[in-house]
């Protein structure tokens, strides 16, 4: 009867963690049909409350800013197939529903200053005079060369203004036209379709094969190296179970509770599995050193279990905690991957302890080999070394510590929004054929808000004064204005001569183009001025946009800028202090670049700050388990190595830092703290068996060692896959951490054994 409940003792505790276990993911596969993409360039930018309020400002005063362009090389527009086929495709992309606007060389949006201000048609192409007379017209319109054509009239393109919906109305608005202009789609001459919300949808495409092919390929990659390693392909096997659970339990939760997955958190959830086998091979190796003493697998599983409960535990609290806190970055992106990532590293935790155990002890597989003995003497050489040099490493880690984050700190920011895809993907293709063609693809806005009293003309010049001082940039493409509309408006009456126009003065010169323009052209010069009757409802609402509270408000004015993708965050700089010195009224600038510039140089405080917070929870985590303060100190320096290295060799070298760096500080301490904890854990059990400080540093760097290798291996080959991915940051993510853990491993098998004898003797 004994023998009996025994039994089913032991069964129950083989059978219960794997029934919750399939249980849980059943469950989670639930959730999988729930869960949701979430793909908006703007969730890579830090959160502004106030940035948001004036691009909302911006939206309703002006109209919608989701801008579509559709461009091609047309050989030369002015000959007649070739403007048969910009009409072909105006008309077509025009009849898409979901367009506001479409501004082109034949829709009525786009006036040249020909015999009189309208667009062009084929009756004015007939004969070679009449061509050349077009060609002038064209090239003398600034506000639309650059943009609608270039100054070769070989490539044509096509300005449409999408309407206000949501992200999935407007991918299909995308796909429609798309659609529309497939019939002249050529392999020779594509046309290319780029814009913000284009941009979006195709990003959102790259993440999800990110999640599909790269998630497989680092799965596979970590699964070859563990086979490899052990030779044990029962045990491999079960590690691959085991890694491919959490993920689904953590995707499945995030459908459940409605969290959506980004395109940069679809590309780190290789991660999760990734930690995974990383906890897998400590607890086997546990598993098959207690096997090969002669132990049944019950026994061997329970040991393991025992041995691995408190150092998993720990080391993945702290990795989950590492995911946690990209939240307090404050950028939408990193706050829903930290915390979908986060809990798929927090769900490896039961699998490892309580799912893999279980299923050791009823598989019961043959201990994998220990490895090759030169490995093992190799271990004991460095600890040995470490020991007789402990002073000079510790001081050497130090001096290495300082000068990577003192590199790091002065290294330069890059922002690119559009060019953070790889140069072969579709997004690169089309803006660099943009960029190379016509003119910059990445614009923002500056936003005036005259003073009450202010006169136009005085606006005019103020505008005209600041286009003139932007263009000296060279980062900077294209200025558009209502000064620059006015001065086109003025280039047309100059050739058609009005009676009286050569006795009247400037002033009143810039009076009647602009009056032309607003009642001829008001749909195009209230993209860049408020409406008297949105200007008069504002100013009884005492409603001002820029001005302090309690300001009168003032008439709204618009001044687009097309910048270079990658320009400095200096040009930014110069760009708002001219507007400071030139324009009369409160100005802002609004708009994609700016966010990206902003969120760009809070980098470097972010990634110090979770660096060291990291750092430190991780050495107060030890110091409380092991009940020593000099263990959890002697944490510090070689975790702390590991990113320091990394970031101050990308910096030495020139690597600008992106947006991935916000992440990889704390993440890749939280990694690399994992072999922290195994060493630290086994050196403390060691001395409380009696072992002096050499023999159990000596001990835990022979036992341990292996392991950490292994584990380091499989860590760095599954995250290298990373950087196959099409976004730049996801790919810089994957190599700096995977340099970030090899660094690691070095300062656990070097600086720890070192820095441990160190505080030991003082």
């Amino acid at each position: 009867m004994i023998c009996t409940i025994g039994a089913l003792t032991s069964s129950l505790r083989t059978t219960l963690p794997l029934g919750l276990l399939l249980a849980s993911v059943v469950a989670a596969a639930a959730g999988l049909g729930r869960l949701r993409f979430d793909h908006d360039t703007r969730a890579l930018l830090r959160a502004d409350a106030a940035a948001d309020a004036l691009e909302l400002a911006l939206v309703e005063t002006f109209g919608s800013e989701d801008l579509l362009l559709v461009a091609w090389y047309a050989g030369d527009i002015l000959q007649p197939d070739a403007f048969r086929t910009l009409q072909d495709v105006n008309d077509a992309v025009a009849a898409v529903p979901g367009l506001e606007q479409t501004y082109s060389l034949v829709s009525g949006q786009a006036p040249l200053p020909l015999d009189r201000l309208r667009v062009v048609t084929l009756d004015d192409l007939r004969d070679a005079t009449g061509r050349a007379a077009v060609r002038e017209a064209m090239l003398a319109s600034p506000d639309y060369l650059g943009t609608l054509y270039n100054e070769e009239l070989s490539v044509v393109g096509m300005l449409t203004t999408l309407q206000r919906g949501t992200p999935e109305e407007r991918f299909d608005v995308v796909r429609a036209v798309r659609k529309a202009i497939e019939p002249w789609q050529r392999p020779d001459r594509p046309l290319y379709v780029a814009g913000v919300s284009a941009t979006v949808m195709e990003a959102g495409e790259y993440a999800v094969q990110d999640l599909q092919r790269i998630g497989a390929l680092a799965l596979a990659v970590s699964v070859l190296v563990l086979l490899i390693a052990c030779a044990s392909a029962v045990e491999t096997a079960l590690a691959v179970v085991a890694t491919a659970i959490p993920p689904v339990i953590a995707l499945g939760a995030a459908g459940w509770l409605g969290i959506p997955l980004s395109g940069l958190g679809a590309a780190l959830f290789p991660v999760v599995g990734v930690v995974g086998i990383t906890s897998t091979v400590h607890l086997l190796s546990h598993y098959g050193e207690r096997r090969r003493l002669g132990a049944d697998a019950n026994a061997a599983a329970a040991y393991a279990r025992g041995r691995m409960a408190a150092p998993v535990a720990c080391s993945l609290s702290t990795t989950a905690a590492a995911f946690f806190m990209l939240p307090l970055t404050g950028v939408p992106a990193f706050r829903s991957s930290g915390v979908i990532v986060g809990l798929g590293v927090l769900a490896v935790l039961p699998v490892v302890l309580l799912g893999l155990p279980a299923a050791l002890a009823l598989v019961a597989p043959r201990p994998a080999r220990t490895g090759p003995l030169r490995l093992r003497r190799l271990l004991g050489r460095l600890g040995a070394g470490a020991l007789r040099r402990a002073g000079p490493i510790a001081v050497g880690a130090v001096v290495l510590c300082s000068a990577g984050a003192l590199l790091a700190a002065r290294a330069p920011v890059r922002v690119e929004v559009f060019h953070s895809f790889r140069p072969t993907s579709g997004i690169a293709r089309t803006y660099r054929f943009l960029e190379d063609h016509l003119t910059a693809a990445l614009y923002f806005d500056l936003l005036l808000e005259a003073r009450p009293e202010t006169r136009t003309e005085e606006v005019l010049e103020d505008l005209q004064a600041f286009s003139e001082q932007a263009l000296t940039y060279p980062e900077v493409r294209a200025v558009q204005s209502l000064a620059s509309l006015v001065r086109h408006g003025e280039s047309v009456n100059d050739k058609l001569q009005p009676p009286g126009w050569s006795l009247i003065g400037p002033a009143m010169r810039r009076t009647l183009a602009l009056g032309v323009l607003r009642t001829a052209f008001r749909e195009v010069t209230e993209r860049f001025e408020e409406s008297g009757d949105k200007a008069r409802a504002r100013r009884e609402r005492g409603d001002a946009v820029l001005g302090p509270a309690g300001t009168p408000p003032g008439r709204l004015y618009r001044v687009k800028l097309r910048i270079e993708d990658g320009a400095s965050p200096d040009a930014l700089d110069g760009l708002s202090k001219r507007a400071r010195e030139l324009l009369s009224g409160p100005a802002a600038v609004v708009g994609l670049y700016p966010r990206a510039v902003a969120t760009a140089r809070s980098l470097i405080a972010d990634l110090m700050r979770g660096a060291l917070s990291m750092l430190v929870l991780s050495a107060v985590l030890l110091a409380l388990v092991l009940r020593s303060w000099r263990l959890g100190l002697a944490a510090l320096l070689p975790n702390m190595l590991a990113p320091a290295l990394v970031f101050g060799c990308a910096s030495l070298v020139g690597v600008a830092f992106d947006v991935s760096a916000v992440a990889v500080a704390s993440v890749a301490i939280g990694l690399a703290v994992d072999d922290t904890y195994h060493f630290l854990f086994h050196y403390a059990r060691e001395r409380r068996r009696g072992r002096g400080l050499a023999a159990a540093l000596l001990r835990t760097e022979r036992s341990v060692g292996r392991a950490l290798v292994l584990s380091t291996v499989v860590l760095a080959a599954g995250l290298s896959c990373l950087a196959l991915s099409a976004f730049t940051p996801t790919a810089h993510f994957g190599l700096y951490t995977a340099l970030s853990s090899v660094a690691a491993l070095l300062g656990d098998l070097i600086v720890l054994p070192a820095v441990v004898a160190l505080l030991r003797r003082l």
